[in-house]
């Protein structure tokens, strides 16, 4: 897993500056055990991390980074409901802790840039009735740090993870009108597979694994990079049951679809 993420670092930083990075630390045991810390010229230090335990200011300060344009595409959290989102914030931490999801945040002179993660990376109970690994996976950065090639940097990221996990695919759900996210999603290998029913502010497979509820829908594209090519035909069968089973539940909760 280092090899190839220190092979990543290196063609990111070749594309966007011309050049090598200035210093690279590099420590990735696991997946849940990862510290990247590394300069681009001119650019000053970043690290990347996993989500610890004493994370939760950290969450705090990356959420006054998010526009409320920004919230809304990115909302795996009640953002704009303090009494929501502490409880909600404090779930994340414990998840990522107990190695149930893989969550990173990316700081930038020690604030915190972006988040992402790998929900259920762990094992994901609800693909797993499928006799399959996938995990769900979600990006996000704040606004000053758009337009910088880190999120595509952060999706091929995953990617590596995934891959050590010998996960057979990844998916994830964009909003419609995300041109410019769906283009990175399709660059770094998703494929589009259909409009699936999204839980929003929650964790989505705790949400259709009926272990949780979710006070808003969306109707998202659901995407799919495909990873063990053997079970394709079968992970596409399990997404396309999924969105079938999504907007059942979204219409037996009495919601109406946001989009």
């Amino acid at each position: 897993m280092e090899a190839k993420i220190r092979a990543l670092l290196l063609d990111y930083s070749r594309r966007k500056t011309g050049a090598a990075p200035e210093s690279v630390a590099l420590r990735a045991a696991d997946p849940w055990d990862v510290h990247i810390a590394f300069r681009l010229p001119g650019s000053g230090l970043f690290e990347l991390r996993n989500i610890r335990a004493d994370d939760l200011e950290t969450f705090r300060e990356f959420s006054r980074g998010l526009s409320p344009a920004s919230k809304i595409l990115f909302c795996p959290y009640p953002w704009e409901n303090e009494d929501r989102l502490i409880p909600a914030l404090r779930t994340a931490i414990s998840q990522a802790v107990g190695r149930v999801d893989v969550c990173y945040f990316m700081l930038h002179e020690a604030h915190p840039a972006g988040e992402f993660f790998l929900w259920k990376a762990g094992g994901n109970p609800d693909s797993r009735t499928h006799g399959l690994e996938i995990p769900e996976l979600g990006v996000g950065f704040i606004d000053a740090y758009h337009g910088r090639g880190l999120g595509g940097f952060s999706v091929r990221f995953l990617t590596i993870v995934a891959e050590h996990l010998k996960a057979d695919a990844i998916e994830l759900t964009t909003t419609v009108d995300n041109r410019s996210g769906f283009h990175t999603y399709l660059s770094a290998g998703y494929e589009y597979v259909g409009e699936i029913a999204n839980p929003l502010e929650a964790d989505v497979t705790a949400i259709l694994g009926e272990q949780a509820s979710a006070a808003r829908w969306r109707v998202e594209r659901q995407m799919i990079h495909v990873l063990n090519q053997s079970r394709r035909a079968d992970v596409l069968a399990y997404l396309a049951e999924k969105r079938a089973s999504s907007r059942a539940l979204a219409a037996k909760s009495g919601l109406v679809l946001d989009g």
